[in-house]
């Protein structure tokens, strides 16, 4: 009902449209008769002119009439030629034909509707041809590169579009063979990683060549060929000369750390300081032959001072022990076991310690001395320590440990006031000696205590008590603001080993 309203409404407008063109030609006939009126035109005149509209008339319907024959004529031609061509196409694309009951036959709606799924359908198999050939060109490089022969779908026609099946078969080939090609790749890639970082630690250039084409091959390369013959070569070329890398790395692991040991000896005589030395482990994620070269080169370097240095190095040797040995006592003064005399050893090793405290300056000296006769047969190679001559090498170790004490003084100080000071909340004041009790003496003005000493005290020999007490000086001969003295105790303050005869009494 719809499509007959449709039809009425054209064929209306199309009679108002004819009616319109014979009125519009009427009125000119009028017109132009109203012109020649105003001439007087004869009859005869009139009537040729008015042939000659008529013929012209005439004229352009019969070309109008023949234009639109011609037309119809193409417009059934085409339908006639794209319905089997579309259908064809539909049917290479794996669609149903095209459904024309929408539509009557022969009409314009027709041909519009066929030319435009006509142009949809062949972009389309266009797509779908790049596409598939795209896929086969893939599908035979990855033949190439990996040596192996597919299915046999390259030699069908690259005009003819494939089935769903076709197409993911040969995508499931695709994907396999991208998969094993990446993985040969991945792993020559760890094969020429590993033997470029071997032989650059070992510092060598490849003699085999099947090594050396590993080492310098181009991954790159989209046209280069990865079969398993390929793989199968270059496998045991990267297995040999694993093996060579491991004896090497067993070899120079052992040099590097033999020469370490030398090296730890040679560092302590030629007191070399801690930030010169070398790593105590060969690594070989950072180490290189190089490396074992240079720890070598170095204990030839340290031996060869040694035999020149020794004299200044074995004296700085003796002086640094014996100033680690009278820095033990000084830290070991404040331990009251220390002075438990047993068997003698306090007044033994307060001997030690005077000793030492004699021995050190002299040692000073000689090293100053020993280190001028060098500098005189070496003046090209001074001796340094730590960015120092010998002799101010020492002397910075005992500038050093006094500074030290010296703030553990202030320390100790700066932590008893503050103590004092939150306890009474008064300032801690030195005792002034005129508030100090009549008689007492400080230990320095008593002169004959250490004259004393030096007569009772000789080198080599365990002095003898005096009955009325100790020979050493101590706090408790002094005179003291504390009252009453103690009486010192006679006799020996510890007990005597076995079988010593008794002393006697000076």
């Amino acid at each position: 009902m719809k499509h007959e309203m449709s039809s009425s409404r054209r064929r209306i407008s199309v009679d108002l449209s004819t009616a319109e063109a014979v009125g519009y030609m009427h009125e000119t006939m009028d017109r132009l008769n109203e012109l020649w009126d105003s001439i007087h035109m004869g009859e005869n005149e009139r009537r040729d002119r008015v042939d000659r509209f008529y013929m012209h008339i005439k004229s352009l319907l019969d070309d109008m009439v023949k234009s639109e024959s011609d037309m119809v004529r193409d417009v059934l031609k085409s339908i006639d030629e794209w319905i089997p061509f579309v259908n064809n196409l539909r049917k290479e694309l794996k669609l149903h034909p095209f459904d024309t009951s929408h539509f009557k036959k022969g009409s314009v709606s027709l041909l519009r509707a066929l030319n435009k799924e006509r142009a949809r359908l062949i972009s389309l198999k266009t797509d779908r041809l790049k596409g598939q050939k795209e896929l086969i060109d893939e599908a035979k490089l990855l033949s190439t590169r990996l040596g192996e022969d597919f299915f046999n779908v390259f030699g069908s026609d690259n005009e003819e579009i494939w089935n769903d099946d076709q197409l993911h078969s040969l995508q499931d080939l695709v994907t396999r063979a991208n998969a094993k090609l990446n993985e040969r790749i991945e792993e020559i890639c760890q094969w020429q990683t590993d033997l470029q970082r071997w032989y650059k630690q070992m510092e060598k250039q490849a003699e085999n060549e099947a090594t050396e084409t590993l080492i310098k091959l181009n991954l790159d390369d989209t046209e280069l060929v990865i079969s398993g013959s390929f793989m199968e070569q270059f496998r045991e070329a990267y297995q040999m000369e694993m093996l060579v890398y491991q004896d090497w790395l067993e070899m120079a692991q052992f040099d590097y750390s033999e020469a370490w040991i030398k090296l730890n000896t040679l560092w302590e005589m030629c007191h070399i300081e801690s930030g010169k030395h070398f790593a105590r482990d060969f690594n070989p994620a950072i180490h290189t032959a190089g490396d074992v070269e240079n720890i070598k080169n170095e204990v030839d370097k340290l031996e060869k001072l040694l035999v020149s240095r020794g004299e200044i190095y074995k004296k700085i040797k003796e002086w640094k022990e014996l100033w680690t040995e009278k820095i033990n006592y000084e830290s070991s003064a404040n331990d009251k076991m220390r002075y438990h005399n047993r068997g003698g050893q306090l007044q033994i090793a307060l001997q030690r310690q005077k000793w030492i405290a004699s021995r050190l300056p002299h040692l000073e000296r000689e090293i100053g001395e020993a280190n001028n006769k060098y500098a005189e047969s070496h003046p090209n190679d001074p001796i340094i320590l730590d960015g120092l001559s010998p002799v101010e090498y020492v002397r910075n170790i005992i500038t050093e440990y006094k500074t030290i004490k010296e703030l553990e003084r202030l320390k100790k100080r700066k932590a008893c006031h503050n103590q004092t000071l939150n306890q009474t909340g008064q300032k801690f004041k030195t005792p002034r000696k005129h508030d100090l009790p009549a008689g007492f003496a400080t230990p320095a003005k008593t002169r004959k205590i250490d004259s004393t000493i030096n007569r009772i005290y000789k080198m080599g020999a365990t002095p003898s008590r005096h009955p009325l007490g100790s020979v050493f000086p101590s706090t408790s001969s002094l005179h003291s603001a504390i009252t009453p003295v103690r009486p010192l105790a006679c006799g020996p303050k510890t007990s005597s080993p076995k079988g010593l005869k008794k002393r006697k009494i000076l």
